[in-house]
């Protein structure tokens, strides 16, 4: 029998441990069951978050448009509502806040839901506003895991105190 996630408590921690990883060196990691909703659009309830590339994932949303949106990307995968989906490209764009998250519901043919790219609404990409921990290595910018735990982290105790103030 499948174990369902049902309060938003449950669905925060599963997501933290699943960032944790990441932030520890996992290529990726899922939150299990924090998206039921999914279900009848083709994907699962479980979200995998991945590292990803500049083309894709937590690494890409990063040094596209800076840590801060990482955070806020990750809370519309976790309460935000439905707003698109396209059947076409198999993805399912979620909004929350003025941010919006695109998960994809399939990865290579299988049939795995995670998050592709997500953005804050009218505002435009932070290249150069992302940065490394130590002085410039390269001209591009960078985006590290140290940033996304540090930023994701702040962002996810925000909302654990916003679940608790509602409940």
């Amino acid at each position: 029998m499948e174990n369902r996630i049902n309060n938003s408590g449950d669905k925060l921690r599963a997501v933290e441990i699943a960032i944790a990883e990441i932030v520890n060196g996992a290529e990726e990691s899922t939150a299990g069951g924090i998206r039921p909703d999914l279900e009848p659009y083709g994907g699962t309830g479980d979200v995998t978050f991945i590292w990803g590339d500049k083309k894709k994932g937590l690494y890409h949303i990063g040094y596209r448009r800076g840590p801060d949106v990482v955070g806020n990307v990750i809370k519309a995968v976790i309460r935000g509502k439905i707003i698109r989906n396209s059947d076409v490209k198999k993805t399912v764009t979620l909004s929350d806040n003025g941010y919006e998250a695109v998960l994809s519901l399939d990865l290579h043919g299988t049939n795995q839901t995670w998050l592709l790219t997500g953005w804050k609404e009218n505002a435009p990409d932070a290249d150069g506003e992302v940065s490394t921990q130590s002085d410039a290595t390269q001209t591009e910018p960078t985006f590290s895991r140290s940033d996304l735990g540090a930023g994701t982290s702040k962002i996810l105790n925000e909302l654990t105190r916003e679940v608790n103030n509602n409940t």
